[in-house]
């Protein structure tokens, strides 16, 4: 179904980034069940509200060495892969991106073996023709949405710019596909790969594209503004956009925007302080923005919000009980007054 295809390509890209909870447990909770309006107007309107929530050990989501991999049936002996002819070895990658795209899909399996192998051969002419091939191929049920997805966000989307190039012909072919071709039921996820086969010839096509998420699957967006984003005044008219993403932790870009506003935290503070006092009542959003404030900012850059935090202590709106957002604040102020008489 639709939404059960797009909460696993939301589930993938948490489970690669490797977002652990503070009892060491990897946890995703894909959730779109939102109680403010701005949060939804945020989200993608097609994509459903429901949740989703797993906990795994980071013992299993450890980076594993396996030396062999199963796909097609067969056993590829990974060792004996770098040894490979160009020809031989991109006989093997649709095998070894399809015993991949199970495990990661499948079993939520963080590194699966072969793709760095793929990957470091990645401009190799037998390589590039076959992870094209699977990227432009129609996807006709799940199984090629997963491979379609591990194809193109595992090998392509973080490559050189200089390597990207081998594949715009088949990126190109993919953003300009009708999505109408695809099945009913993996329209979303053929629309997502689409827009981010579209955003790399955007990256590539122009080197001065920066751009903040757009949609919970735009990740390309960080690597604009990773790459091409240097100073802090070059970064000053993105935080806006950037701090929305904070609104809930369980979305996608969540982590990237706030690596991302943490650069350069002194153009955040201003534009944090009227947030939050455009946001009162939404309890969650000012929590995400305080514990910001607290991990990321200077303290000798504090000073400027004490105003806007003392009046979070003084009333409680909406559900900031729930949240306990004005013991946050008070414990804030206590640690600004602490700095200002030491």
């Amino acid at each position: 179904m639709q939404h059960a295809e797009l909460d696993n390509v939301a589930l993938s890209e948490c489970l690669l980034r490797g977002r652990c909870d503070s009892d060491g447990l990897l946890l995703v909770n894909i959730s779109n069940k939102l109680t403010h309006p701005k949060h939804q107007e945020l989200a993608s309107p097609s994509q459903p509200r429901a949740e989703t929530k797993f906990t795994m050990s980071t013992q299993d989501m450890k980076e594993n060495t396996p030396t062999s991999a199963k796909g097609n049936g067969d056993t590829i002996d990974l060792d004996l892969l770098a040894s490979l002819d160009e020809e031989a070895f991109g006989a093997r990658v649709p095998a070894i991106l399809s015993s991949a795209s199970q495990a990661i899909f499948k079993s939520h399996q963080r590194k699966p073996p072969g793709i760095e192998t793929i990957r470091s051969r990645a401009t190799e002419a037998p390589i590039v023709a076959a992870v094209s091939d699977i990227i432009k191929s129609p996807i006709k049920d799940q199984d090629e949405f997963y491979l379609a997805w591990t194809a193109l966000n595992e090998i392509v989307v973080d490559l050189p710019l200089e390597e990207l190039q081998l594949y715009r012909p088949a990126l190109k072919a993919v953003a300009e596909t009708p999505v109408s071709n695809t099945t009913a039921s993996h329209y979303q996820g053929a629309t997502n790969l689409c827009s981010e086969a579209a955003s790399l010839i955007r990256f590539m096509d122009d080197p001065t594209a920066v751009w903040v998420p757009q949609t919970k699957s735009d990740h390309i967006a960080e690597r604009t503004l990773q790459e091409r984003v240097k100073t802090a005044e070059e970064m000053r008219p993105h935080v806006p956009g950037l701090l929305n993403w904070l609104a809930d932790a369980n979305w996608p870009p969540f982590r990237g925007c706030r690596t991302q506003l943490a650069r350069f935290p002194e153009v955040t503070v201003g534009p944090i302080g009227k947030l939050i006092e455009k946001e009162r009542g939404d309890g969650g959003w000012i929590v995400s923005l305080l514990e910001f404030v607290d991990e990321c900012v200077p303290l000798n850059m504090w000073e400027e919000l004490k105003p806007t935090i003392k009046t979070l202590v003084e009333e409680a709106k909406g559900d900031e009980d729930e949240w306990e957002v004005s013991d946050l604040a008070r414990r804030w102020l206590e640690k600004l007054e602490k700095k200002r008489v030491s």
